[in-house]
């Protein structure tokens, strides 16, 4: 999936186009904007399931360790079964990890509920952008409603850590359709 090259120069070196596989379009937060003012921009039922997601129980920290990757796998496929979507082989987790982690390119974030590991987000980093790319959730835990907060933790960490923009990977476009994919 080339981006920003010509239909014409795709034809005339004989590829074919084949289906995306990254979203077409996100919604991109300005990390420079003020703390208050992000967090009014949330939803007010966000904002109360991120109030109440140390009365829930739930811990959230972030891990440069590689070897979360076995958790997030767990977590990712867990995610497919239970919202049918198809998740990238295992291979394709762990080179990620293993490749950008180490150079400094990609970050886990983590949401735990009684030392067990509820959802785990690997973030993807990109000069002044950190991307919200794949997330897996425990269905089992669904009810503490864990990911509004971890997400909100990714952004406070982003912006501390000195990034630009929040980039949520593959969001609907606001007022779109709901059916949009």
């Amino acid at each position: 999936e080339p981006v920003g090259i010509s239909e014409n120069l795709i034809q005339n070196s004989n590829l074919k186009k084949v289906r995306p596989v990254q979203p077409k379009e996100s919604l991109i937060i300005d990390l420079n904007t003020e703390v208050d003012l992000l967090r009014s921009s949330l939803s007010s039922s966000h904002r109360n399931t991120i109030n109440g997601s140390e009365r829930r129980g739930l811990k959230f920290y972030s891990s440069k360790n590689p070897e979360y990757v076995r958790p997030f796998l767990d977590l990712i496929h867990a995610t497919a079964d239970s919202r049918r979507f198809h998740a990238y082989p295992d291979s394709y987790y762990t080179t990620l990890a293993n490749t950008l982690i180490p150079l400094g390119n990609a970050i886990f974030f983590i949401a735990e509920f009684e030392t067990k590991i509820v959802s785990i987000s690997l973030c993807l980093d990109y000069q002044k952008t950190r991307a919200y790319a794949y997330t897996g959730n425990d269905p089992q835990f669904r009810h503490l409603k864990a990911t509004a907060p971890l997400v909100w933790k990714i952004i406070l960490d982003s912006k501390e850590d000195g990034f630009d923009k929040f980039d949520l990977w593959g969001i609907a476009p606001l007022g779109g359709d709901k059916n949009h994919p």
